[in-house]
């Protein structure tokens, strides 16, 4: 069960909540608001939990949201499932990772600096998927130790950031201001990988000035309700993965009791962080304080260190910073190494252009090929983002470039996110078929309410899709979105050929 948990929290805590809270902040107007819709986004995945408690046990094979597709909705959207993810979902999340893992590793260790972002993104990529070859227990032991490295270094920002301060002069920031105004996008494009730069800090008297406009008027509800709607797509991004243990769920030892248990204990446990990391930086920085800032930790440790003294730590402290960024980076990579490789081993099974996929190492207990597959994956779209296609460029467009931008974590997660909120939806409502299209099943865990959480979790992932395709065309991402098109109709040629071909190892 330790194990399970520890692959949920490592893959839900990544480099988001090092930047989606100013974000979140920017959109609503109190305290409240703020950790209550935290609150609400890990309800909605408590709801998915319920569905998946289920999902878990009653189909207990590797490959997670593959079978459950293949059995509620049919061989070829499954295909379409696993097309997409082995070529867009998981490696354009394990690049954006990996990307903000390079930049903070870098700005970390000056002994970094001369590494180039490519080249140590992809060594860090590299390692794990050799960590991940050599076996599942190595595999285990390595998630498990950077779980709890990441864990317990967001608990010691929270530690530092509560500790009580003996200067009036830092006394001005602990108090929210509900009418701050929103972040805006200046904001966003300086997100998840932007480097930790020490000239960014500034006194906690002149960043309680900032925070604290001189007049704005009350929002009227419909531009309330508009920025909580915006602020639960930032923060249901945060909770994001935790589906990720369904993928092992035949490796999992007593399933019935195990998976159940390990699903709803990692989403508390990061609820818990989440909270206390949020209420922190609000009490330090203030709403409007939070909103506004580029690098809100790295912010609050500096106003914190200050404040009590010990502001010749900060330049350290700094740096251990960077380093639990890059430690949670490397955890959200090594549990999706250790997970989406089943996904391919079980497409293997029934789909010819999955078939190298399917074998199975006995003597490591993992699918060496598939984790190959994934890791190259992630190189080639790495290579992009660093530069590959730079001789192109000055023949095309600014517009028409494959990444817009020299950190395009943003972008990678964007063009990504209609397909994996798309498919999750797919899975929750196929749970309600299933009921009746495969009533004898035994089901030794059944879905608290249902079909309540599946209609919640749906209308959420839904709504997901919406969102997430409409700031993808509002940034303007052609080309890359481009890309993910013309990847996706490639999967529903290949999958009608599957189909044609009647193949079954």
């Amino acid at each position: 069960m330790l194990d399970a948990t520890s692959i949920i929290v490592g893959t839900i805590i990544g480099a988001g909540i090092f930047h989606i809270p100013q974000w979140v902040a920017g959109e609503v107007d109190s305290l409240g608001m703020f950790l209550g819709i935290w609150v609400v986004g890990g309800l909605l995945a408590f709801t998915g939990a319920l569905c998946f408690a289920e999902l878990t046990t009653a189909y207990n094979e590797d490959g997670g949201d593959y079978v459950y597709l293949r059995e509620s909705c049919g061989h070829f959207v499954s295909f379409q499932y696993a097309w997409i993810t082995g070529w867009i979902i998981r490696p354009a999340n394990m690049a954006a990772m990996a990307i903000t893992f390079a930049l903070f590793g870098r700005e970390a260790s000056e002994s970094l600096q001369t590494w180039g972002v490519f080249l140590l993104a992809a060594y860090g990529v590299s390692l794990l998927a050799v960590v991940n070859l050599v076996g599942i227990q190595a595999g285990k032991w390595s998630q498990n130790l950077l779980t709890v490295c990441k864990v317990a270094g967001l608990l010691l920002i929270c530690l530092i950031g509560s500790l009580p301060t003996f200067s009036s002069e830092h006394d001005a920031t602990m108090v929210s201001s509900p009418t701050a105004s929103v972040a805006g996008p200046d904001g966003q494009e300086t997100s998840a990988g932007e480097p930790l730069d020490s000239d960014k800090a500034t006194t906690a008297a002149e960043k309680a000035a900032e925070s604290v406009p001189t007049k704005s008027a009350p929002k009227n509800w419909s531009v309330l309700l508009s920025g909580l709607l915006m602020a639960l797509v930032f923060v249901m991004y945060s909770f994001g993965g935790w589906n990720d243990i369904a993928f092992v769920a035949a490796e999992i030892r007593e399933p019935n009791r195990n998976l159940p248990r390990a699903l709803f204990l990692g989403l508390a446990i990061v609820t818990v962080v989440y909270l206390y990391i949020n209420f922190v930086l609000v009490m330090n920085l203030g709403l409007g304080g939070l909103a506004s800032t580029a690098n809100a930790p790295a912010q609050m440790l500096q106003i914190k260190l200050d404040g009590i003294g010990w502001g010749d730590w900060s330049g350290p402290v700094r740096g251990l910073l960077g380093i639990l960024v890059g430690v949670s980076c490397l955890g959200a990579i090594n549990a999706m190494l250790i997970t989406s490789p089943r996904i391919y081993y079980a497409a293997g099974q029934q789909h010819p252009w999955f078939r190298i996929f399917a074998n199975w190492n006995v003597e490591t207990q993992v699918p060496r090929a598939a984790i190959v597959a994934q890791w190259l994956a992630t190189i080639v779209l790495l290579a992009a983002c660093s530069g590959m296609t730079g001789p192109l460029e000055q023949w095309l467009p600014e517009n028409w470039r494959v990444f817009k931008s020299e950190n395009p974590f943003d972008e990678l997660v964007s063009v990504s996110a209609p397909f994996f909120w798309g498919f999750l939806t797919m899975v929750v409502l196929g749970q309600i078929w299933l009921r009746f299209k495969d009533p004898h099943r035994p089901r030794p865990i059944k879905t608290w309410c249902f079909p309540v959480p599946n209609l919640l979790f749906a209308i959420a992932s839904a709504f997901m899709v919406y969102r997430s395709a409409e700031y993808v065309w509002a940034q303007q991402y052609l080309v890359s979105g481009g890309i993910v098109l013309v990847v996706f109709v490639t999967g529903l040629i290949l999958g009608l050929l599957s189909r044609a071909m009647k193949y079954e190892i």
